[in-house]
């Protein structure tokens, strides 16, 4: 049995050929608390800068709450709408464009929901098939994948999963039932969609003081995608020029 879900990705990890992630079963933590690190920072008497200035350096800053699966922020115009951006995402960063559809698949299966895209990556299109699939008829729709693959990778994704709905549910509440599994078929693929949390980033090439070049942009990689609406855009990079610096 898999107590957390962080070892289950690592177990994952291990099977995936990723032996730099197995090795941070050695890690500390995998979350930093702002408030302690603003306050080493301060040089405010507090246990972590306590630590420091006794010799005793820690590698990282544990939250003394296990924070919920989901990072809530102020958005929409003029901030009044409340955005809950999944903690745990899937960069497709350097990810070659023939692993993206399996890689998604895997990435899905095992709870992900949150997934880093970018025009840089050029992967738009690749990833765009396993998520239509996953859509119109859930982790179903993804059978195909899932059947090249080894039965314990399998289990494990599935551990993955269960183990990320617990957390939910133990952190959440109630309100976790905003996270529990859609029904399979196209009667549930409205909920799956907005589930999904797709972070796009426009490139270089993209920026401009053009609005409505900005736009056109935006809506290529929406088409790519096809996944109706991008949850989060941001700029890729500042490294422009003067002209076109947003």
């Amino acid at each position: 049995q898999l107590p957390t879900r962080r070892d289950a990705v690592i177990s994952a990890a291990g099977l995936l050929g990723a032996p730099s992630i197995v090795s941070a079963q050695t890690m500390e933590a995998e979350t930093v608390d702002i408030s302690a690190f603003n306050a080493a920072r301060s040089g405010s008497s507090s246990p972590a800068t306590s630590a420091v200035r006794s010799g005793n350096i820690r590698s990282s800053i544990t939250p003394s709450l296990d924070p919920s699966p989901l990072l809530p922020i102020r958005g929409g115009r003029k901030g009044k709408a409340t955005i809950q951006i999944p903690r745990v995402g899937f960069s497709l960063y350097k990810t070659a464009p023939e692993l993206v559809p399996r890689c998604t698949a895997i990435a899905l299966r095992a709870g992900v929901r949150h997934f880093d895209v970018a025009s840089l990556y050029g992967s738009n299109a690749e990833i765009a098939v396993p998520l239509k699939m996953y859509i119109g008829n859930g982790l179903k729709g993804l059978e195909k994948v899932y059947k090249e693959e080894k039965d314990e990778l399998l289990e494990i994704l599935d551990a993955t999963s269960l183990a990320g709905e617990k957390h939910a549910v133990e952190t959440i509440g109630f309100g976790a039932k905003s996270l529990s599994p859609t029904i399979d078929g196209s009667a549930g693929g409205r909920q799956r969609r907005e589930r999904l949390f797709i972070s796009h980033k426009i490139s270089n090439s993209e920026q401009s003081t053009d609005a409505v070049s900005v736009r056109r942009s935006v809506k290529k990689a929406i088409a790519e995608l096809g996944v109706g609406y991008l949850d989060m855009v941001s700029i890729h990079s500042p490294l422009t020029d003067k002209e076109r610096r947003l």
